[in-house]
């Protein structure tokens, strides 16, 4: 494994890369960072050049600007690495910004992995889970709003799974709560609405059964949209798909990447 620093402007993208062959960049979810993709470092690194980094504002990497997006800083990433095409796999808000990149520089993308993924045009019959937590971290403050995070329902499968509870919560006592405090706000993603249908880079949608409804329906919107995409439903997990089934979904991702 070997560490890396990218300066970007007005501050750093820190990561980690391992492994040989094709590459493969991971990126993460909201409030958590790059120690999320644990059991699929090893599992991909036996056949890929693996990229792992902290999203601008999480993790060990600096704030983010409002100058520069999430897509943007993936683009300064792989620029940086000298790859001019990669595999991308994404969770949550990492899932978006893949999308975005596929959508807006189709050239990038090799195959596109969606986990949990969201979509800014889509009307949530809910509260859309980061908008709750960002109401309440506003009205209660950083430290009990990652209280309320851990026990809301986008959560609530990882009672099924001690070992990646134990780590997703190791990782939101770690988050700043950067965004929460206005603090770090990057310009907002590009929307892809009108875009999904032109994507042209096979697709794997990821979603877990036993996520809030808003993200199921997100994953089977874009896997009709997406012409080139195929989703996959794991049964017994939740927002957290790629930390609760591992094996299942690792098993997954070689096949897709393949």
């Amino acid at each position: 494994m070997t560490a890396f620093s990218i300066p970007v402007d007005q501050g750093t993208i820190r990561g980690e890369q391992v492994g040989d062959g094709t590459p493969v960049v991971l990126l993460h979810g909201f409030s958590l960072d790059r120690r999320m993709w644990r059991q699929q470092l090893e599992a991909l690194a036996a056949h890929h050049h693996v990229i792992s980094y902290d999203l601008r504002g999480f993790g060990r990497s600096s704030s983010g600007c409002p100058e520069r997006s999430h897509l943007d800083d993936l683009v300064a990433v792989l620029d940086a690495r000298g790859i001019g095409k990669a595999h991308m796999i994404g969770l949550s808000l990492g899932a978006n910004i893949a999308l975005a990149a596929a959508a807006y520089h189709p050239p990038r993308v090799d195959r596109l992995v969606l986990m949990s993924p969201g979509l800014a045009s889509f009307e949530w019959k809910a509260p859309r889970p980061p908008d709750e937590v960002m109401a309440h971290a506003h009205s209660h403050g950083v430290e009990s709003a990652k209280e309320f995070w851990l026990t809301h329902p986008v959560f609530a499968s990882l009672r099924s799974f001690p070992e990646a509870a134990d780590a997703v919560s190791r990782m939101i006592a770690d988050y700043e709560g950067l965004q929460w405090q206005g603090r770090s706000n990057p310009r907002p993603l590009p929307d892809v609405t009108e875009r999904l249908s032109l994507i042209e880079a096979p697709t794997l949608i990821v979603n877990g059964a036993r996520d809030v409804d808003g993200y199921k329906d997100i994953g089977l919107l874009l896997s009709t949209r997406i012409a080139t995409a195929r989703r996959v439903l794991m049964s017994r997990s939740g927002h957290m798909v790629n930390m609760e089934e591992w094996r299942q979904v690792n098993a997954e991702l070689l096949r897709h990447l393949a």
